[in-house]
């Protein structure tokens, strides 16, 4: 009867191991990714690319805003941030505080085009210019060349990673001080341009497929200065630097991210924004 006991505990004891391994085969390097709306749906798709040679890992993209995945990246909650716009000191600082050291990796960078109603006869701007009508020091489009109508900016509601860049990166301001109509996604900004003869807007690049022309509206060519040729956001423009309003795309982790982490990281950045994915 003992001999019996201790065969079938021996073999309970075998089934346990057994299971113990099994579980440990399984487990699965988790990597949790936020941040930025605007660069989630691409990190994801490169991240299920990224799977097909590391079935190891987990990778869990979900957006929102960069303000909200740094502090969980601070905190322990997510392993890497993702952002369309440049951190401040503060943010940096705030990280520091807590005994996180952020890195930035460059993954690329996407155009921000500017919007205009079809009618408007006013068909490029220099830099300077875009500035001056997003911070309300030009209030007429008779300023610019276009007709004697006032300036009506149309942008997204809350804080968005593309309006961070904007106010913070590339106006330096903390708002925009013209007069702002603010809307939910950037087909409502196209639409709202479209319907508004006074407006300006902003939008990416992947938003205006089929809406340019008299029925949408105008996607005006930016100049870095007055003696510039005005140039038209594209891809290729992206990439050869002539289009002169990009904002970079980046993924922020900390100085004591584990390999894992890293080599995730490493994979995103070597392919790049512009990479075909398979």
């Amino acid at each position: 009867m003992k001999r019996i006991l201790l065969s079938v505990f021996g073999a309970f004891l075998v089934g346990f191991c057994m299971m113990i391994s099994v579980q440990r085969s399984d487990a699965s390097t988790v990597i949790r990714v936020k941040g930025t709306d605007e660069m989630a749906g691409r990190v994801d798709a490169q991240a299920k690319a990224f799977l097909k040679d590391h079935p190891g890992f987990t990778v869990m993209v979900s957006g929102g805003s960069t303000a909200m995945g740094l502090p969980d990246l601070v905190d322990g909650n997510c392993e890497v941030v993702m952002a369309g716009h440049e951190l401040t000191g503060e943010d940096e600082k705030r990280a520091a505080a807590k005994g996180v050291n952020l890195v930035r990796r460059l993954v690329g960078y996407g155009a921000i085009p500017i919007l205009i109603h079809p009618d408007n006869p006013v068909n490029e701007l220099t830099v300077e210019q875009v500035k001056k009508l997003m911070k309300g020091e030009y209030t007429s489009w008779n300023q610019v060349g276009g007709p004697d109508v006032p300036v009506l900016i149309v942008a997204l509601e809350g804080v968005s990673s593309t309006l961070m860049f904007l106010t913070q990166d590339f106006l330096q301001v903390p708002s925009l001080k013209s007069q702002v109509v603010r809307v939910l996604s950037y087909r409502s900004i196209i639409q709202k341009v479209s319907d508004n003869k006074g407006a300006l807007g902003y939008s990416r690049l992947r938003d205006l497929e089929g809406r340019e022309g008299p029925e949408g509206v105008k996607v005006l060519k930016i100049k870095k200065d007055p003696d510039s040729p005005g140039v038209a956001p594209s891809r290729r423009t992206i990439a050869d630097e002539s289009y002169p309003i990009r904002r970079p795309f980046s993924l922020w982790l900390g100085t004591n991210a584990s390999p894992d982490v890293k080599t995730f990281v490493d994979f995103v950045v070597a392919k790049g924004w512009g990479a075909q994915l398979k």
